[in-house]
């Protein structure tokens, strides 16, 4: 029997999150494993499965899973979590509400972990989830689901394709342009940062989708405008190194044609201690200017050249002297919203080594920059930097980029 009483799945809900509270002030401090919410969830979905209530109830519950811990969220899997969500929304796929709780709820079970998102993109979920987000564009509890779908994205070239087949990469950057000097906001800091969350991910294999619906423009506009924002630029760049990163070298000449030179610089300046925003403009920088090179990964092999116009103009945007800024003169990062991600920060995240990839194709060629570094001492930076991390994650990208110096 179906229940749609809203006052009715709130109090569950409330219920619920007073649970879970509780679970997890008694495992403070204790080894991380599995939430026994979780088990319990999929236990009553999987035996009221016809229930609107113990389906929602529980697509909530799920949302326990701790993304930080990949053997949690393999845990999680191997409960059937996945499934049990999958089963909701195939049984309600016209509820709002149900398919926005799942979507979320699923999200840290799949976060950076390739297996379970292929699983969940091959039940259908995604396109649950898309079938909604088209509709209800307008609903500002729709609207924030980027993040969510975004960790579909992660690691899954398959997902990246479900999304291209359902217009879904479109979708999420009209949200992008409704709530950023759009007909529904002139600025909706949520939706704006979660849809760019899924675009960070999304562009890859799609970056002829992001290239045609303008996102160069909107990227540009956004780190110009909001680059003191939390997550807005760092997000964004994530997307434009997709883009440029395409086969088609055109893609990275628009983006130097329209000011991309000049937004990279500014984010650096703006936020000078947000490690992620610091390392995602130094890893575009390199990009940008060229060469650049992946064996694996979205895509598969790609390299792009030294691109000496490109290089001019990021010279000329004051890129060399911010980078060394930036390395040098730093007194301290700060990570922001990587605290549920299943790898080590600072290895991801590994702002030196890039900023040292950057710098070190700014200098290509280029005896000027060659000598502005020099007048910095940055080999004696490098040096320190080598002694400093030997042993550590980020070690032999710093060597391997510091060598160059």
């Amino acid at each position: 029997m179906e229940h749609d009483d809203p006052v009715e799945v709130s109090v569950v809900t409330t219920l619920i999150q007073t649970s879970f509270d509780a679970v997890i002030s008694d495992s403070v401090g204790q080894e991380p494993t599995l939430n026994p919410l979780v088990l319990l969830a999929v236990q009553q979905m999987n035996a009221a499965p016809d229930d609107l209530i113990v389906q929602m109830a529980g697509c909530s519950m799920i949302g326990a899973v701790d993304s930080s811990h990949k053997d949690i969220q393999d845990q999680a899997a191997a409960a059937g979590v996945i499934e049990a969500a999958a089963n909701a929304c195939d049984r309600f796929p016209d509820n709002k509400e149900l398919i926005t709780a799942c979507t979320q709820g699923i999200s840290g079970t799949l976060l950076f972990n390739r297996e379970n998102g292929l699983r969940a993109g091959r039940l259908g979920i995604l396109n649950h989830t898309f079938a909604i987000y088209g509709a209800n564009m307008d609903d500002p509890a729709v609207t924030v689901l980027g993040g969510a779908i975004g960790g579909f994205f992660d690691f899954v070239d398959e997902n990246r394709a479900i999304a291209r087949e359902l217009g879904g990469i479109q979708m999420i950057i009209q949200n992008i342009k409704n709530n950023f000097h759009g007909q529904y906001s002139d600025w909706a800091e949520e939706p704006v940062r979660q849809s760019l969350f899924a675009l960070s991910s999304g562009c890859w294999m799609n970056e002829d989708i992001c290239m045609n619906e303008s996102f160069p423009e909107l990227a540009i506009q956004l780190v110009l405008e909001k680059g003191t924002v939390v997550k807005i630029a760092e997000e964004t760049f994530q997307a434009t190194k997709a883009i440029m990163s395409h086969l088609d070298e055109t893609y990275r000449q628009h983006l130097a044609q329209i000011g991309f030179a000049d937004a990279l610089v500014h984010a650096m300046q703006v936020s000078t201690s947000d490690q992620g925003q610091q390392d995602l403009a130094c890893d575009n920088t390199a990009i940008f200017v060229g060469p650049w090179s992946q064996v694996g990964g979205p895509g598969g092999a790609r390299q792009k050249a030294l691109d000496p116009t490109t290089q001019t103009l990021a010279t000329q945007a004051g890129a060399v002297t911010q980078i060394l800024n930036t390395l040098i003169g730093a007194e301290g990062m700060t990570q922001y919203g990587h605290e549920n991600f299943n790898f080590e920060g600072d290895s991801g995240y590994n702002y030196k080594a890039d900023c040292l990839r950057a710098l070190a194709n700014l200098a290509m060629d280029n005896e000027a920059n060659k000598n502005t570094m020099l007048q910095a001492d940055l080999p004696t930076f490098v040096e320190q930097e080598m002694q400093n991390t030997f042993g550590t994650d980020a070690s032999p990208m710093i060597i391997l980029y510091g060598s160059t110096f």
